[in-house]
């Protein structure tokens, strides 16, 4: 993985644009209340978050006897259907919350082949190469350009990686928040998989693309009373605001007294074989 001179300056660029855009998202702030057990499990209760990671775990050309290294995987939304398609999967997780749920789901499935390690991407440290590195929606790194490098050198077959082709929900919230409500809050923007693709470009690596329709995240509320208490309250609204159902109707599909979210993001897969 060499670059030239010129392409170099080009890289520089590339990366430090990413560095910039994703750092208002790396939530590393020691003040901050770490995450609870309960929330951790609810990354889980979104409707087709399971089937999602089925779907795409079984997606993948594993081998039986394949070593995998996951990076981020959150609760195991990949990995349990993963790790029983391997001989071992190293999970590295730095929520603590996040990686004492995927722990409590490997014991509960029998899954003894699955290593949990609670740690930042930057700080995992192994003397192991896998046959497959894979990132879900987890390139939450201070330096891509040192992040792809450790995964491709740590991987002995092929890298994989999902990305957001499209704004993602946080992005879509406050861009219809400031249209609809007038106002004027900053939207950071997230960087997509067009960014990601200029960087793998200057670093000379020969990637494969798949665009994955299917792959949605949905949400539920329990009902459309506490969702409306919900918003109002994020954004300072009157109890009697008109605005408020069109905010909703824009984001949510309701049935009855339901509300449902639809995920309108984008999702693509990136890969590479290593040679």
């Amino acid at each position: 993985m060499t670059v030239s001179r010129a392409e170099g300056k080009d890289l520089a660029a590339l990366v430090l644009k990413w560095n910039n855009l994703i750092q208002p998202y790396l939530f590393r702030d020691k003040d901050l209340p770490e995450m609870s057990i309960e929330e951790a499990w609810e990354y889980l209760n979104s409707p087709g978050a399971r089937e999602d990671g089925i779907r795409r775990a079984e997606a993948l050309p594993l081998e039986a006897n394949s070593s995998i290294l996951e990076i981020g995987p959150g609760p195991g939304i990949l990995s349990i259907s993963l790790g029983q398609r391997c001989a071992k999967l190293t999970a590295v997780e730095a929520e603590v919350a996040m990686a004492e749920v995927l722990k409590e789901r490997a014991l509960a499935a029998g899954l003894e082949n699955i290593e949990v390690q609670q740690s930042l991407w930057e700080d995992f440290e192994t003397k192991e190469s896998f046959d497959y590195v894979i990132s879900s929606l987890s390139l939450l790194f201070e330096d891509i350009l040192a992040g792809l490098k450790k995964m491709d050198r740590l991987a002995k077959k092929r890298v994989y990686i999902y990305w957001f082709d499209s704004e993602n929900r946080m992005e879509r919230q406050k861009r219809l928040a400031n249209e609809i409500f007038g106002r004027k809050e900053e939207i950071a923007e997230f960087p997509k998989l067009e960014h990601l693709e200029a960087i793998l470009q200057a670093l000379g690596i020969d990637y494969k693309k798949e665009k994955l329709p299917e792959m949605k995240f949905d949400g539920e509320w329990e009902d459309l009373e506490s969702l409306s208490l919900a918003i109002k309250e994020r954004y300072k609204l009157e109890p009697e605001d008109p605005r408020l159902m069109e905010y909703i109707r824009r984001l949510y599909k309701i049935e009855a007294d339901q509300a449902k979210y639809i995920d309108q993001s984008e999702f693509a897969l990136i890969y590479w074989d290593k040679l």
